[in-house]
């Protein structure tokens, strides 16, 4: 399973970082993406804006799958699985871009470059629930982005449409969703869904050295990366702040 959290350095640098645990046959490398176009599964070739580089795995002569990646304007995005909750369409949806869970963070490192240009864009796109390019599979997916202004968007599939969360603390895992997960860490922290009471919390347990331990699941493991997250102080550098990822 995957983890993925961000992080803003004191001297304006925005850092995504994750994990992907779930076992795979395929190798995974960095890939860079720096053709004219790319192709996707039903809206055909799209014009590529901003290349990217990310963690990308070959699933036929020309076709890859990327799971993550940072573009030329500083965007970053990651896929984490959602099973049980993502939802998706059906058929595809006439004066949308049709995109398959596949396609999309191609979509968004390819054509854009902030979080706000994603968000402009969002009610544009229908996510059909439809094999990729290549391989039987349709994949469940939500997503986490940053991008220089050092935001962060979660974005998640649901019964009720693309749900955008732009107020998250920047954590994610994979299923439940963002809103669950947080209603645990409220209840773990005492009882509290505030902000500033949950860093307080959070510190409190990070001096005291009573992190809570991941285990093998998305829940515990978004409780240790929220509570080291927020019980830590802001990071002066980049440098800090990519150590602080990689101990995570």
């Amino acid at each position: 399973m995957c983890t993925s959290l961000t992080i803003q350095s004191n001297n304006h640098h925005a850092l995504l970082g994750r994990t992907m645990d779930f076992p795979i046959e395929a190798k995974w490398h960095p890939t860079l993406i720096n053709q004219t176009s790319y192709q996707t599964a039903l809206a055909g070739k799209r014009p590529l804006k901003y290349p990217y580089v990310g963690g990308g795995r070959h699933e036929s002569r020309i076709d890859i799958l990327i799971a993550d990646g940072v573009n030329i304007a500083g965007l970053s995005c990651a896929e984490l699985m959602f099973p049980l909750k993502a939802h998706y369409l059906a058929n595809e949806v006439p004066e949308k871009l049709n995109l398959t869970p596949q396609d999309f963070l191609p979509w968004v490192l390819g054509e854009h470059n902030s979080i706000e240009a994603v968000k402009n864009e969002l009610s544009d796109v229908a996510l059909i629930g439809k094999n990729w390019l290549a391989g039987q599979e349709v994949f469940s997916f939500h997503w986490i982005l940053t991008d220089q202004t050092g935001q962060t968007l979660i974005i998640e599939p649901t019964q009720n449409g693309m749900e955008i969360i732009a107020d998250s603390i920047g954590v994610l895992t994979n299923s439940p969703t963002y809103p669950e997960h947080m209603r645990r860490l409220a209840k773990e922290l005492n009882g509290s869904s505030n902000k500033e009471s949950l860093v307080q919390q959070s510190r409190r347990l990070v001096l005291n050295q009573q992190i809570p331990a991941a285990t093998n699941t998305p829940t515990s493991r978004f409780l240790e990366a929220a509570v080291v997250k927020l019980g830590n102080s802001p990071a002066p550098n980049q440098f800090v702040a990519r150590n602080r990822l990689f101990n995570v």
